[in-house]
C-alpha cells in the first residue's frame, strides 16, 4: 500500500514513508520477536492444528454414535448377567450349606457309639500337668544328682597322699608329741651354738695364755701356786738370797776385809714383794688386776736385792758368820725349792721367773676353769640336745640334717613337721569336703526315689506300665472328651 501511494506522488509522502518506518518496525515486533519464531507464524500453526482436530472429529462422529450404540447393549446385556449371577449365587449358597453339614451328619453317625461310660479317671489335663510336673522333677533331680557325682569323682581323683605324709600319719601321736616339745626347745639349738662359740673362745684364751708363759723341762706348763705356797716360795727364796748373800759376803771378808754388818733394808723390800705377790695371787682369783700385784711385787724384790747388794758396802762392821751353818740352812732351803720346783713343774724354769709368771699361771688356772665351766653347760646343754634328737631317729628317712649344725637341724625338723601337719590338715578338710558332698548326692538319691516311687504309685493307680502308655490313654481319653463336646 506504501508502494502504491508512493507511485501515485500523493502529497505527504514522506509521512507516508516515516509511517512505513514505523509499520515495518511494530511488525518486527509482531513477526519477530527478539529474534524468535514469529508470532503470527506460531499463530497460524496452532490454527491449522485445530483445523485439523476439527476436521478429524467432524469425520469419527459417526464412529462415535455406533460406540455409544454399542456400550448401551453391552450395558444391557451385563444387567441380564449380573441378574443371572445373583440367582446361580443363592442356588450355590444353598448347596453349600447343605454341603457342610454332611461331616456333621458323618461325624454324628460315628459318634452314635461314644459315651460317658468310657471316660477313664485319672487322665485329666490336671493329671497330665501333674505328670509331666513329677519327670521335671525327677529330670532336675537326677541332673543335679549327675553333676554332684561328676564333681564327687573329681575331687575324689585330686586327693592324694605323698609318702611323706602317709609318714606322718601313720606315726602322727608319737610326732605331735615330739613336735610339742619343740615349743620349749625353741632356743635350744641356739644355746648349743653360742656354748660350743664359748667353749672355743675359752679355749682359744688358754691356749694363747699357754703359748705366752714359759715352759718347764718336760715342755709343760708348770702348776699355778697357791696364796700360802707363793708366801712360802717367796720366803724360801728370799732366804735362799739372803743366805747366799750373806756366805759370798763372809767369804769375801775373809778374804779381803773383815765382814761388815749385814742391813737389813733388803730384808724389809723382800717382805714387801712377798705380801704384793700374795696380794696379787688373791686379786688373779677374784679380778683381772692380779698382774699389777705380780709386777709390783717383782719390782720390790728387785729392790731389796739392791739394797742389800749396796748395804754390803756400807756397813763397817758384820759379826763373825758360822759359814758352815750358813750352807747348811741355804741347802735345806735349797732342797726344799727342789721339792716344790718337782711337785709343781718347775723344773727347767728360772727361780727367779717363778714369781713372775704366777700372774700368768694363775689365767691360765682361770681359763682352765672357765673352760670347765663352758665346756659343763655345752654338755649339759648337749645332753639334752642329742636325747632330743636321737628320739628323731624314726624319721631318720624323711628327715634329713647334720645333726652338728643343731640350729639347722631343729629348724629342719620345725619346717618339715609344718609341711606334713599342713598336708595333713588339707588332706582332712579336702576329705570332709567329700564328706560333705557325698551326704548331699545322698539326700539327692533319696529324693529321687522318693520321686520314683511317687510316679511308679501314680502310673500303678491308672494302671498303666509306663510313661508311653499313659501318654497314649491320655491322648485317647483327651479325645473321647473332644467327641463327647461334640456330641452334646
Amino acid at each position: 500500500m506504501a508502494t502504491r501511494i508512493q507511485s501515485i506522488g500523493v502529497a505527504g509522502a514522506n509521512d507516508w514513508m516515516g509511517l512505513q518506518d514505523q509499520l515495518d518496525k511494530d511488525s518486527a515486533g509482531i513477526y519477530a520477536p527478539r529474534g524468535r519464531t514469529k508470532e503470527i507464524n506460531v499463530q497460524i500453526a496452532d490454527y491449522k492444528k485445530l483445523e485439523s482436530q476439527v476436521r478429524d472429529a467432524r469425520d469419527d462422529f459417526p464412529h462415535y454414535q455406533d460406540l455409544q450404540q454399542q456400550l448401551k447393549e453391552s450395558r444391557d446385556q451385563l444387567a441380564r448377567l449380573q441378574e443371572q449371577r445373583k440367582t446361580a449365587s443363592d442356588e450355590l449358597g444353598k448347596n453349600r450349606q447343605l454341603q457342610s453339614l454332611i461331616p456333621v451328619v458323618n461325624q454324628l453317625a460315628q459318634l452314635e457309639g461314644v459315651n460317658e461310660s468310657k471316660i477313664r479317671k485319672g487322665f485329666s489335663d490336671d493329671d497330665h500337668t501333674d505328670f509331666n510336673d513329677l519327670k521335671l522333677k525327677l529330670a532336675a533331680q537326677a541332673n543335679q544328682l549327675s553333676e554332684k557325682q561328676a564333681e564327687y569323682a573329681k575331687r575324689q581323683a585330686g586327693i592324694s597322699k605323698t609318702p611323706g605324709q602317709a609318714f606322718y600319719e601313720s606315726h602322727q601321736e608319737r610326732i605331735d608329741r615330739l613336735y610339742g616339745q619343740l615349743a620349749s626347745q625353741s632356743n635350744l639349738g641356739y644355746q648349743v651354738e653360742t656354748a660350743q662359740q664359748q667353749v672355743a673362745e675359752a679355749a682359744k684364751q688358754l691356749t694363747d695364755q699357754s703359748e705366752a708363759v714359759a715352759h718347764n723341762a718336760k715342755g709343760e706348763i708348770p702348776k699355778a701356786l697357791s696364796a700360802d705356797e707363793l708366801n712360802q716360795v717367796n720366803d724360801l727364796l728370799r732366804t735362799q738370797q739372803n743366805l747366799t748373800d750373806q756366805i759370798n759376803q763372809s767369804q769375801k771378808r775373809r778374804a779381803h776385809q773383815p765382814e761388815q754388818p749385814q742391813s737389813h733394808t733388803g730384808l724389809i723390800y723382800y717382805g714387801i714383794a712377798g705380801a704384793l705377790l700374795v696380794a696379787g695371787v688373791i686379786l688373779s682369783l677374784f679380778t683381772s688386776f692380779g698382774w699389777i700385784g705380780f709386777v709390783l711385787a717383782i719390782v720390790a724384790a728387785g729392790a731389796g736385792w739392791y739394797v742389800a747388794k749396796q748395804s754390803q758396802s756400807v756397813t763397817p762392821e758384820a759379826p763373825v758368820v758360822d759359814i758352815d751353818a750358813l750352807n747348811r740352812q741355804l741347802s735345806q732351803v735349797q732342797q726344799q725349792l727342789a721339792t716344790i720346783s718337782e711337785q709343781f713343774g718347775l723344773a727347767g724354769i728360772p727361780e727367779e721367773n717363778w714369781i713372775g709368771m704366777q700372774a700368768s699361771l694363775s689365767q691360765i688356772a682361770t681359763f682352765q676353769q672357765t673352760l670347765l665351766k663352758r665346756q659343763a653347760e655345752l654338755n649339759d646343754k648337749q645332753t639334752t640336745y642329742n636325747q632330743f634328737i636321737d628320739q628323731w631317729q624314726f624319721a631318720g628317712d624323711w628327715l634329713k640334717f647334720d645333726r652338728s649344725k643343731p640350729s639347722d637341724a631343729l629348724m629342719t625338723i620345725t619346717q618339715t613337721v609344718q609341711r606334713w601337719q599342713k598336708l595333713a590338715a588339707a588332706y582332712q578338710q579336702k576329705q570332709a569336703q567329700l564328706a560333705t558332698l557325698q551326704t548331699t548326692i545322698q539326700h539327692l538319691k533319696d529324693e529321687q526315689d522318693a520321686l520314683s516311687k511317687q510316679k511308679t504309685a501314680f502310673l500303678n493307680d491308672r494302671k498303666v506300665q509306663s510313661d508311653d502308655e499313659f501318654e497314649q490313654v491320655y491322648k485317647a481319653q483327651k479325645r473321647l472328651v473332644d467327641q463327647l463336646k461334640q456330641k452334646h
